[in-house]
Formats: structure tokens, C-alpha cells, sequence
């Protein structure tokens, strides 16, 4: 900020606004109105009060300009809005804002800045202008006067909505394409501004969602919004950007999915805020969620149950796949991925959406497993040979043929080249029905390659809240979650237990369905693990160690033909375990 004392104004090169010692004292006081600002004025520093007839006429003589100064500003918005070149199109895409926004926004170039025309009670009262390369100078330059708020008349079209307030124009663009409303201030000093715009509602102010930039001057800003928001009995919550963001824009660009979240979330947080606290505790009742309640039997009778394609499974499990948290552990190399493609794939079949999450094997890889399991027995293939060209391109695309048109369409594999986080997976979940239509099904392969929430924390602390979130996906979208998990290392020669499940006690407690893959010989004398993994086919036992809602144990007898990626069940029926009784007292 500099001073000027020709002219005794201030200018800001941040949102290059020129005040002068009114509009200073009004922004400090929250004072609007010239005449409270000039007594004001008056009273702290002391001027004679014979002066304010001078003073007076000074204003009308600035507002008389300002006049004149919007005048220019129109003509010059007219003159150069349609100068819209490639170069200032790529410059947009590069910050995530496209090219038909920009244009919805007249937003043109003139020497080398992005002009961004603003606009009150329809007509252009400024502009801000920002370079496009660091080799022009000043990077902003802005019209003479006073700043506007940009985007300013979504504040009054009223319907309860959440309006986010930011510092710069691209910021609030990235918002709007987050499916918020959203208004700049063109810098953070001009809050004052806003507020005298705000003042203008007559009767309740909408929800504000604070989006200042992470720094002094962004907390500044948010600070004075909220106390002033709270004062006028309205409702807000800061907007938290994603770690290493220093601004809307930069986590538009860099982490959107996390931004995404964070503004659903502080949107269901408004929107807690802004419910009638005298009767929404009330309607917690049971009493009061009977017609909710009649709703999920409806939405589950409508859904029905959802084959895994393993005939015994379904039967131990009541029928079939329900929604829930569903957990299958195995120690390495024992088929936890084939097992869940190949469920998935069932699900798909059945004319449900699946979304498979991959974190270890690439999509091309699932593919042909999934397509030796379609060739099989009759053409017997392994993915290895598949993936080298062994077979003639004919025969391969009769098989993908064949897979598209029983699952492939329904099937959407997410494999990922970067940590993946909890919250970020379940993003991609709430994005695929937003796009679809409809929530899918979930598969995680595998719990312990998820990225942590906190690098600062334990394994067994990430893996705790990784569970209690997918969790929560499944009970919020009404889904069978399906998720692999490896076993400790101490489990590999023992038969599958609870106790098995690698740095999480959470998998114990959280999930609805506890499933373990084991060698059928494990319990044998001469058991040698290398021994039956070499087999073909293996003869493997799939464990139900846990079933919340059904029968809490039992074991299904399968078959895994490695080379084909393919599990079928030998039909015996699933025994419960053999508790030895310990007798106590004397013997007779």
C-alpha cells in the first residue's frame, strides 16, 4: 500500500483500490453512510467542524467522478470485450477454468492482463487486470475508484443456498465449478465493500462460506467476516483447503477431489447450521423416523440381494451380498484379489454398477484374469500368456466380446498411480453416482496399500480410520463394500482367526462380514504351504469368521484354478467349528 499525498489517498496494489481518510475510518468502524463517516472522522482526529462544508463539497465533486469514472469503465469493457484469443484461453485451462466460463464471464485480454469486467445492478462498475506473464508490469492493474464485488447479485437471488466469499476471481470461478456460489472481493481489504453490498438484503442473510487465502491476510479477512456475519444473526464456516494449498485455485488445479469433499462438507455443515434448532432434535425420535424407516425397507426390497456367484457363500451369508462392510484377509499369493474380480464381476452381470479400486495391479492385469475366468475350462489361458499375444487377436476379441457384454459395461476399474487416501476414494464413490446415476458397488484391493490419513500417525491408526470410513461409505450410500486386507505374518501357518488381521483392531469391530481364505490341509500334520500353493487346482477353504446380521461361522470348500483365475465350490456343507469342552471338578 502507498500513500499519495498530492491527493492525501492510499492505494493498494493488491486489489488495487484507492481510498481516502473516510473510506479508511468507515472500512476500520464498519461505517457505510459518508456523513457518519466524516463525523467520525471528525471526532477522532480532531479537524474543526467548520471544515465539514468544504469536505462536503470535496465528496459531491468525487461522486460527480465516480460517475464519470463508471462511464469510462463501460466504454472500455465495450470496447475490448470480445478479445478473447487462444492465449487467453490456454492461460484459463491451465488454472482449470474452462473456456466457455471464461467467455460467459467477458472476461478479454488487453496488453498482456486478463481483464475481469465487474458488475452491479446490471451494469459495469470495474475491472481487475492481471498479467498473463510475469514479464509484464505491475502484475495487476485495475480501473480508478472503487472495487465492486465480483459476482455480487448471487447474493441476492435468495434460496437458502451458501454463498462462498473469496479474495480473488479465479478462486470464486473455481467454486462456482465446485457447484457453489461464490463472489470475490478483488483483495482482502475490501471487505468493507462487501458488507455495505450485504446491507442492501432486506431480511435474512444467506449462509457464507468463507474462502480467504492461506495466509495472514486471507485469516484476517475471515476473522472480520465472520464477527460482522455473527453480529448481523447470520451463519458461516470457513472453507478448509487441502494441505499445501495457499489458495481456492491452486487446490482447483492440484487436489480437486479434496476440494470437492471439503466443500460438500462445510455445505452439510451450513446446512446443520441453518436448521430450526427447536424442532430438529425432535425429529431425532424414533417416532418421528417411522416414515424414513418404511422408506429403507422399500430401497433394500428394491435392491434385493446380490449374488456372489458362489452358490454356498450365499447361502452362509443369508441369501446373498448384503450392504455392509465386507472383509476378506488371506496371507499373500492365495487368490484375496481373483476371488473379489471375480465376485465383482457376478455383481456387474447382475446389472449393478462396481467400482473397483486397484491399488496394487493395473487395470489390464484384472482384465485378463477376467477374461481367462470367461475362457475357461474350454480354452484354458493364463493372464501371463494372454497379456504376451499368445492367443490370435481373433479369439481375443471374441473374449472381450463376450465380457462386455455380460459385465464389462458395469464394470469401472480405478487403478491408481498415486496414494489414494480414504477420503479420496470415497470422493471417486460420490463422483461415479453423481455421473451414474446411481451408487456402486465398492471393492478395495488392498486395505494396507491405502495411503495414510495422517503421516504422523501409526499404521495401525491410518488402517483404524481407513476401516471406520469405508464403513461409514457403506452405511451412508446403503453399498456392500468389499475389501481385501493381508494377514500378519505370525498367521501365515495357522488357521484363520480374527487375531490374523495385520495392525488393525477396527477390522474386528467394524466390519458387518469377516471372510478368510486358508489351505484346506492347513490343520494337517504334514501341511507344506509351497506344496499345496504349487497345486492345480488348490484346494482352499473360504472362512466366515464373522457375520453380523446371519450365522457367525462357517466354511465353504473351493477350488482355485490358478492358470485360470477362477474359484469354483465343491459342494459339501459348511460344519461349525469344534469348541473341545474343558470339564471342571473332580472325576468320578
Amino acid at each position: 500500500m502507498c500513500y499519495f499525498e498530492q491527493t492525501q489517498t492510499v492505494h493498494c496494489f493488491s486489489c488495487g483500490a484507492t481510498y481516502d481518510i473516510f473510506h479508511l475510518v468507515g472500512m476500520e468502524e464498519q461505517i457505510s453512510e459518508f456523513p457518519k463517516q466524516l463525523q467520525r472522522t471528525l471526532e477522532r482526529y480532531g479537524t474543526q467542524t467548520a471544515q465539514r462544508e468544504k469536505e462536503s463539497s470535496s465528496y459531491m465533486v468525487q461522486k460527480e467522478n465516480t460517475s464519470k469514472q463508471e462511464e469510462k469503465v463501460i466504454d472500455f469493457i465495450q470496447q475490448h470485450q470480445h478479445n478473447q484469443p487462444k492465449e487467453l484461453l490456454d492461460w484459463f485451462a491451465q488454472r482449470g477454468i474452462p473456456e466457455e466460463m471464461v467467455k460467459q464471464s467477458n472476461i478479454f485480454l488487453h496488453e498482456g492482463r486478463a481483464i475481469f469486467p465487474i458488475g452491479s445492478q446490471g451494469q459495469w462498475v470495474s475491472w481487475c487486470g492481471r498479467a498473463l506473464q510475469d514479464t509484464v508490469t505491475p502484475r495487476y492493474r485495475n480501473s480508478a475508484g472503487k472495487m465492486g464485488i465480483w459476482g455480487i447479485e448471487q447474493i441476492f437471488e435468495w434460496d437458502n443456498q451458501p454463498v462462498a466469499v473469496c479474495e480473488g476471481i479465479l478462486d470464486a470461478m473455481s467454486l462456482q465449478l465446485c457447484g457453489c456460489k461464490a463472489v470475490a472481493l478483488c483483495g482482502a481489504s475490501n471487505v468493507g465493500r462487501l458488507m455495505e453490498e450485504v446491507q442492501k438484503l432486506s431480511g435474512k442473510l444467506p449462509p457464507f462460506l468463507l474462502a480467504g487465502d492461506n495466509d495472514e491476510a486471507g485469516q484476517r479477512m475471515c476473522n472480520q467476516l465472520q464477527q460482522w456475519i455473527e453480529e448481523q444473526g447470520g451463519q458461516c464456516i470457513w472453507l478448509s483447503l487441502p494441505d499445501g494449498c495457499k489458495d481456492v485455485n491452486e487446490a482447483w488445479v492440484e487436489k480437486r477431489q479434496q476440494l470437492q469433499k471439503a466443500v460438500e462438507l462445510a455445505k452439510q455443515q451450513l446446512s446443520f447450521l441453518m436448521e430450526p434448532k427447536e424442532s430438529s432434535y425432535q425429529q431425532q425420535s424414533m417416532a418421528a423416523m417411522a416414515g424414513d424407516f418404511l422408506e429403507y425397507v422399500d430401497r433394500c426390497k428394491e435392491m434385493g440381494l446380490l449374488s456372489s456367484g458362489l452358490q454356498p457363500l450365499d447361502g452362509l451369508l443369508g441369501g446373498g451380498i448384503f450392504p455392509g462392510l465386507y472383509v476378506l484377509g488371506a496371507p499373500s499369493s492365495l487368490g484375496k484379489t481373483t476371488l473379489l474380480l471375480q465376485i465383482a464381476d457376478e455383481i456387474a452381470a447382475a446389472g449393478r454398477d462396481v467400482l473397483f479400486f486397484s491399488l496394487e495391479m493395473s487395470r489390464w492385469e484384472l482384465l485378463a484374469k477376467s477374461l481367462c475366468r470367461i475362457a475357461a475350462p474350454e480354452m484354458p489361458l493364463s493372464a501371463r500368456g494372454l497379456l504376451q499375444g499368445e492367443i490370435p487377436r481373433q479369439q481375443l476379441e471374441s473374449l472381450l466380446e463376450a465380457y462386455n457384454q455380460r459385465c464389462g459395461s458395469r464394470i469401472f476399474i480405478s487403478a491408481e498411480h498415486s496414494a489414494l487416501t480414504p477420503a479420496m476414494l470415497v470422493e471417486k464413490v460420490y463422483q461415479h453416482q453423481r455421473q451414474q446415476g446411481q451408487a456402486p458397488i465398492v471393492v478395495v484391493d488392498y486395505l494396507q496399500i491405502l495411503a495414510p490419513s495422517d503421516p504422523r500417525s501409526s499404521d495401525k491408526q491410518n488402517i483404524d480410520r481407513a476401516v471406520v470410513a469405508l464403513k461409514a461409505l457403506s452405511r451412508d450410500l446403503e453399498i456392500p463394500v468389499l475389501v481385501a486386507s493381508s494377514f500378519n505374518r505370525d498367521s501365515y501357518s495357522r488357521t484363520a482367526s480374527m487375531e490374523a488381521f495385520k495392525e488393525s483392531g477396527a477390522v474386528e469391530y467394524a466390519a458387518d462380514v469377516l471372510l478368510a481364505l486358508q489351505m484346506s490341509a492347513m490343520e494337517e500334520k504334514d501341511f507344506d504351504m509351497n506344496r499345496e500353493k504349487a497345486a492345480d487346482p488348490r484346494k482352499v477353504d473360504l472362512v466366515l469368521l464373522k457375520n453380523r446380521n446371519g450365522i457367525p461361522y462357517g466354511k465353504v470348500p473351493l477350488l482355485y484354478y490358478g492358470a485360470a483365475n477362477r474359484f469354483v465350490p465343491v459342494e459339501l456343507t459348511p460344519q461349525p467349528p469344534h469348541h473341545p469342552v474343558r470339564r471342571i471338578g473332580r472325576k468320578k
